[in-house]
Parts: structure tokens; sequence; C-alpha cells
């Protein structure tokens, strides 16, 4: 028999707000203690998209990455067509414009 435990919480996980501090309340629920007060999360909505080369690139070794940006590829890195690029977690309206600034600095090969 062979178990495998993957301690990376799910994709979903990253769209939850960091100012709620929910592996807090899961611990402290887990003693019995439960929020006196209901948990409010912000209406502001994001959404996590994984972007994908649509053409062979070279990521600069001076590129400027958005704060929305994650999993990042090392500078220099080549990256192929259809490869992912990094996953942006933003505001629904922002990825387009996030996504048109970063192919802007890549070098296409």
């Amino acid at each position: 028999l062979l178990l495998e435990v993957n301690p990376r919480p799910s994709a979903s996980a990253e769209l939850i707000s960091k100012e709620i501090p929910l592996f807090q309340y899961h611990i402290n629920a887990s003693l019995g203690d439960l929020p006196t007060t209901p948990v409010v999360q912000s209406n502001i909505k994001a959404s996590l998209h994984y972007f994908y080369a649509d053409d062979n690139y070279t990521v600069p070794t001076d590129m400027n990455w958005s704060e929305e940006c994650c999993d990042l590829p090392q500078s220099g890195s080549t990256i192929k067509k259809g490869q992912p690029i990094c996953t942006i977690i933003a505001q629904r309206g922002k990825v387009k414009n996030i996504k048109q600034s970063l192919i802007l600095q890549m070098k296409i090969l």
C-alpha cells in the first residue's frame, strides 16, 4: 500500500482573502474555539489564470513581474509555445493588461 500526502493547498485556496486567517480559524475550531462573529470576506473578486505562451520566448533577466504573478520562471529561461509562463491571481479586468505587459517584456525567439 502506498499513500501519497500532498501538503500543497489546492489552487482555489489562493483565491481566499489573505486578510482572513483561515488556517488559524481551522486550528482554533479543531480545539473547540469557534469565532464569535461571522467571518465575512470582501466583495472584491479575484480569479486565477494559468498564462500559457503563444510563441517561443526567453525570460529577460530584468523582467518586471506584476505583484499578481506567481509560479515565476527563472530569468534567462526559455519558454516554448504552449508551456505555462506563470500563474496570475488578479481582479477581473486586470488579467488582460497584465498578460500584455508580460508579453511586451519577453523576447520572442
